[in-house]
Formats: C-alpha cells, sequence, structure tokens
C-alpha cells in the first residue's frame, strides 16, 4: 500500500502543479518558459495538495488498518490483507467510508505541498543565483544548470518543510482512520467514527504537543532519504 500510495500521490502532485501552472500561464498570457511569481506558485501547489489528498486517502485508511490490526492478537494466524480490508469498509461505511480522515488529509496535503513546492522553488532558484555570477548576462541560469547534489539537497529541505509545517495533521488523520481498531484493542466502547477536530482535542488533551508529533523524527528521515534518491536520480 504504501508503494502504490507514494506513486498515486507523486503522479496526482506533479500532474497537477504543472498543469494548474500552465493554465495560469495562458491567463496571464506569458510563455511556457516564463517564470511565475511565488503567489502563483502556492495555488498551484494547493492544488497539486488537493487533488492529491483524494487520491490518498483511501489508500492511506487500508495502509494504516493494515498497520495496527496485528495489536492484541495472541495467535499467529494470517491478518486480512488490503483487498478483504476494503470490501469491509465499503459494507460497513459505504464508498463515502474510504474517504474518511479526508479533512486532515486536505489540511496535510494542501498546507504541506504549499510548503514543499515552495521550499523547493526557493533553494533551485538560490542555487541557480549563486550559478548565474559565472554565466554571461544574456544566459539566465535555470534548474537544468543544478547538480544532481543541488536538487537533492533542494528536495530535502522541502521534505523537511512539508512534514514540520503540518506534522499533527497526519497524526490526527491516522488517529482517525485507526480508530476502530484502537478502540476494540483498548476495550472501548464502539461509538460513531470522531470528526478531525474532536480527534485534535482528544490527542491534544492526552498527548500534548508532543503526541501530536510523535513519530516526526523517522518521518524527517525517511522523506530526506526518499527526495535524495528522487532529486538525485541515484
Amino acid at each position: 500500500m504504501p508503494v502504490l500510495g507514494a506513486t498515486m500521490e507523486d503522479a496526482a502532485l506533479f500532474l497537477t502543479y504543472n498543469q494548474v501552472q500552465r493554465a495560469l500561464r495562458n491567463v496571464r498570457g506569458v510563455s511556457e518558459s516564463a517564470t511565475l511569481p511565488l503567489t502563483d506558485l502556492a495555488v498551484a501547489a494547493a492544488a497539486s495538495g488537493a487533488m492529491a489528498a483524494v487520491v490518498l486517502t483511501p489508500v492511506e485508511l487500508i495502509k494504516c488498518r493494515m498497520q495496527v490490526q496485528q495489536m492484541g492478537r495472541t495467535s499467529r494466524a494470517p491478518v486480512p490483507n488490503a483487498v478483504p480490508l476494503i470490501w469491509e469498509t465499503l459494507q460497513k461505511s459505504g464508498v463515502t467510508g474510504l474517504w474518511h480522515g479526508l479533512s486532515g488529509t486536505l489540511i496535510r496535503e494542501v498546507g504541506g505541498g504549499i510548503a514543499w513546492f515552495l521550499s523547493f522553488e526557493l533553494a533551485t532558484r538560490e542555487f541557480a543565483r549563486r550559478h548565474a555570477k559565472a554565466r554571461p548576462a544574456d544566459a539566465p541560469p535555470s534548474k537544468a544548470d543544478l547538480s544532481s547534489l543541488e536538487l537533492a539537497v533542494s528536495g530535502a529541505l522541502a521534505g523537511v518543510s512539508y512534514n514540520v509545517s503540518l506534522f499533527p495533521a497526519d497524526s490526527v488523520k491516522s488517529a482517525m482512520q485507526t480508530q476502530r481498531e484502537l478502540r476494540a484493542h483498548t476495550r472501548e466502547a464502539a461509538g460513531p467514527p470522531l470528526g478531525f477536530m474532536t480527534m485534535l482535542m482528544r490527542l491534544y488533551q492526552t498527548r500534548g504537543l508532543a503526541g501530536l508529533y510523535a513519530g516526526v523524527g523517522v518521518t524527517l528521515v525517511y522523506h530526506k532519504l526518499e527526495q535524495l534518491a528522487a532529486r538525485s536520480g541515484w
């Protein structure tokens, strides 16, 4: 599921990001090679994050449920894979049940997408500006001039910005998507699924601010390695 999720996320992010930029250039009447202001890039990043959230939520719902279903088990009997969990969700909650937690994913992806793309853009522009000192005045620098290491560093900085900016939204989203399994593990009475704000307040009251950032260190390491590999072509 994480492999499927990463594939769908990147496809939705970059397709939407590039298409929205193209539409904004058409509206402004500028060429495809023209550099857009950061405000336009923020709009494109927000749109791409929203699209990624819609695509990702069902995948992350099933992934999170698969990751916690071992809790409380005392036997080594095989646990359900993705397909039975999808079917169970459809039976109990309908099609819309696959998008439970969408609010948290939207907040994370829209806000985090803006942080990611703008951080990446600012970092690459700074590297390009440094290259400009060694180029003729009539040959403006571009991302094509950057080395693999510079692109990797820019991607790593973007990944850090993405995760640190709205990591609590991801914590709340994961808690929303796994509350059925967690209730069974803690023997809590079954009830209707909790919404984003209710779950946020519950997590804050029981774990504090540190609880909302639980796991951020491991996530940062993961995304740094992911961006280093993706942007350097390793």
